[in-house]
């Protein structure tokens, strides 16, 4: 290794803060007397970088631990997403001198510079064209992703714990309240059984009492009927003389007719003429 100079090849992701980004790279490559190209080709970023072994080493340790980059807040962060593609010895002296910013057209130009002047492997190039974005890049998103998943579903059986706890709440709240309106039922449907009761006792008494009185009035009228009765002259009956009497000459009389009528019977039946004429006689009279 000659004098100790390496070349260190990174892939950076994008850079979403670039002028702040540049400027701070910048800053710690003069600070460590390195050189460095900032190759960017479609959406690849690769910084090549020339020096002294020391200086390599200090630049990744840089990377480790200082704010490089503007992070969301508008704060500056480290830069996580970089990937080491490479490093190794130089054969000779370094290539180029400060830092430059290159736009590469195509990817034989890449090849040209990078592989061929600045001695990077054409191995470490092929990787880092492989993904879009950088390792480290998507094994952080991988991961947030599944953090993400955990959450979400933390959160889901949480909120399922909630619910499943309110429906229980719920449920005893309905099964008490249940209980209570059973119990209210019970006390109304026995106070309107009593009162039902109460009433029908109510109504039977009423009507015995309508009835006893019914009975009374009707057995009064019969007691004033009988007096008005009794006091009251009958007709074709003179005055002081008793039922009695009066149907015992009505008896009498009619059986005195009934004999006078079998007499006359028994005369007109007899042999005699005479009987005959006296019977005409006695139609005639009839």
């Amino acid at each position: 290794m000659a004098d100790g100079r390496e070349v260190l090849v990174l892939r950076l992701d994008t850079l979403r803060s670039r002028e702040p980004y540049v400027a701070t790279l910048k800053k710690w490559l003069q600070g460590l007397e390195l050189h460095g190209r900032l190759v960017t080709r479609g959406s690849l970023e690769l910084l090549v970088v020339h020096g002294s072994t020391n200086g390599v080493d200090t630049l990744l340790k840089r990377y480790e631990t200082d704010p490089i980059q503007l992070n969301p807040k508008n704060e500056m962060a480290r830069d996580t997403f970089y990937d080491i593609l490479g490093r190794k010895p130089l054969s000779g002296e370094v290539k180029f001198q400060g830092f430059l910013e290159m736009q590469m057209l195509n990817d034989a130009l890449v090849q040209k510079l990078v592989v061929d002047d600045w001695e990077a492997d054409v191995a470490w190039i092929d990787e880092a064209k492989k993904t879009e974005r950088s390792k480290r890049f998507l094994v952080w998103k991988e991961a947030r992703k599944q953090q993400l998943k955990r959450e979400r579903q933390a959160a889901a059986q949480e909120r399922d714990a909630k619910k499943a706890q309110a429906r229980e709440a719920k449920r005893l709240e309905q099964s008490k309240l249940k209980e209570e309106q059973d119990n209210d039922g019970d006390d109304k449907e026995e106070t309107i059984n009593a009162t039902a009761n109460e009433e029908a006792d109510k109504i039977v008494s009423d009507s015995h009492q309508n009835i006893d009185e019914k009975n009374a009035g009707h057995k009064s009228k019969q007691q004033k009927q009988k007096k008005r009765n009794d006091k009251k002259p009958r007709k074709n009956e003179p005055h002081g003389v008793k039922k009695s009497d009066t149907s015992s000459k009505k008896h009498k009389a009619k059986k005195s007719s009934n004999a006078a009528k079998r007499k006359r019977q028994d005369t007109l039946s007899g042999p005699n003429s005479h009987h005959k004429k006296n019977a005409k006689r006695l139609r005639k009279q009839d």
